[in-house]
């Protein structure tokens, strides 16, 4: 049961409803454990190759590769500099909107974790961002220590994004912060908690 569709362009172009109506529905027919890459895939974000999947997953290296490799000849993924995409926008989001909140919150937790123990080895700022993306994603699963880390980690990355004048995703950050924090922040955490509340304040000045 092969399948394609020419989407040749589509990346740069609108996905007509009938196309995505009928790619959604295939990936919905495919088996569990392509989905699986797929959802991981769409978790990730724009660009993911087979090794990180793979790690997140649990599958090893040559199946994940297999997988890809059969999605992209069957018209859903397409070959990038370092890894795969998907061939639209519209399909990330309809495989990212096959899981539950719960099954997407989890996924990014791993994803979280991973990419935390990566940005000790490369603590660029693409690394602090992608982290804080992913845990303040999966915040709902996070315990009282985590969610005290994500709360600094986001005033880390809305400082660095607000220093790249890249303002509306610095005060995403801190609003992330903000509201990560506990109800007795002030008395407990009164230097973190004002610093937040400095910054978005400075930022929502600069949009």
């Amino acid at each position: 049961n092969r399948w394609r569709i020419d989407m040749e362009g589509v990346p740069k172009a609108e996905l007509p409803d009938s196309v995505l109506a009928l790619l959604t529905a295939r990936i919905g027919k495919l088996p569990d454990g392509t989905r699986n890459v797929l959802s991981i895939a769409a978790c990730i974000g724009s660009v993911f190759d087979a090794d990180g999947i793979a790690r997140i997953g649990g599958q090893t290296f040559a199946e994940v590769s297999a997988t890809s490799n059969r999605l992209r000849d069957q018209g859903l993924l397409l070959a990038a500099d370092n890894g795969f995409r998907f061939i639209h926008d519209r399909v990330k989001e309809a495989v990212y909107g096959l899981n539950t909140e719960e099954e997407r919150a989890a996924i990014h937790y791993r994803i979280g974790k991973m990419r935390m123990a990566a940005k000790k080895e490369a603590d660029t700022a693409d690394d602090l961002f992608a982290v804080a993306f992913q845990l303040n994603a999966a915040r709902s699963l996070l315990n009282k220590t985590e969610r005290d880390a994500l709360v600094e980690l986001n005033l880390k990355a809305g400082r660095k994004a607000k220093q790249i004048t890249a303002y509306t995703a610095a005060m995403d950050y801190f609003n992330s912060g903000l509201a990560l924090l506990a109800e007795d922040s002030w008395r407990k955490q009164y230097a973190l908690t004002l610093a937040l509340h400095t910054e978005a304040a400075e930022t929502a000045f600069l949009c």
